[in-house]
């Protein structure tokens, strides 16, 4: 994942982006880029290995810049030069210094969107990545939570089988005898009476309840019409069998 290399990457706003020469070309202020530099990376070490002279004028350098990116060291070289000669050396080193400093961080991604402008592409594509490869992280995370959960305990029991906070939490919902409300999306869910609950409020199979003599002639009159079988004709002319429905 190139977190940072992204955030090296990003575009400068407007403000920090100014124009130089009868062209307008764009540039961005070394001091600049330094702050981004430091915002992102926390620090980099940068120097000058070499100087080039014309005669005896400092025209040119080659710069050195060494900084960590997303837990790699980086070193990059380039040349700097100047646009409008000093009347000394020293103004002219300080400037060759910066173009040089500026050109290195290019490498990285800073600044880089002056240089190509339009066709300037690495922000959103380091962005496509870094959200893809969060993406991944993420179906990895559950395929192993997803294992711990279905894996097996030494004594033999699965982790699936203990009791989670969520399920408990179930637990409680589906003891509930009224309908609820979820407040996450405003639906009223009306939950039934838990099985083990139903089973426990069943008498238990041996005992019987009490019979009236009502429940006695009932029975009676129940098994005369299955021993006798009678059948009828009713006043509208239906045939009618008693039997008894067990």
């Amino acid at each position: 994942m190139h977190t940072q290399l992204y955030h090296l990457s990003r575009r400068f706003p407007e403000k920090y982006v100014g124009k130089k020469g009868t062209r307008g070309d764009k540039y961005i202020n070394h001091a600049i880029i330094k702050q981004r530099l430091l915002e992102v990376c926390g620090g980099y070490d940068f120097r000058i290995i070499r100087e080039i002279y014309d005669g005896d004028t400092l025209t040119g350098c080659v710069g050195e810049l060494r900084v960590v990116i997303d837990g790699t060291t980086n070193v990059i070289q380039e040349y700097g030069d100047l646009e409008q000669p000093q009347n000394n050396n020293g103004a002219n080193a300080k400037h060759c210094a910066s173009d040089a400093f500026k050109r290195c961080a290019m490498h990285i991604g800073l600044g880089l969107h002056v240089w190509i402008d339009e066709q300037y592409f690495l922000e959103k594509k380091l962005l496509a990545k870094n959200e893809t490869d969060n993406i991944y992280k993420q179906e990895v995370v559950r395929e192993k939570e997803a294992d711990l959960e279905t894996s097996t305990n030494g004594d033999g029991t699965s982790n699936s089988d203990i009791p989670t906070a969520s399920t408990e939490i179930k637990d409680e919902v589906d003891g509930l005898s009224a309908p609820f409300v979820n407040s996450a999306n405003n639906v009223h869910i009306q939950v039934d009476e838990p099985t083990a609950q139903k089973e426990q409020n069943k008498p238990p199979p041996d005992e019987k309840k009490p019979e009236t003599k009502l429940d006695k002639r009932l029975a009676e009159i129940k098994k005369e019409k299955v021993d006798n079988a009678k059948t009828h004709i009713d006043e509208q002319g239906r045939k009618v069998t008693y039997k008894y429905d067990k």
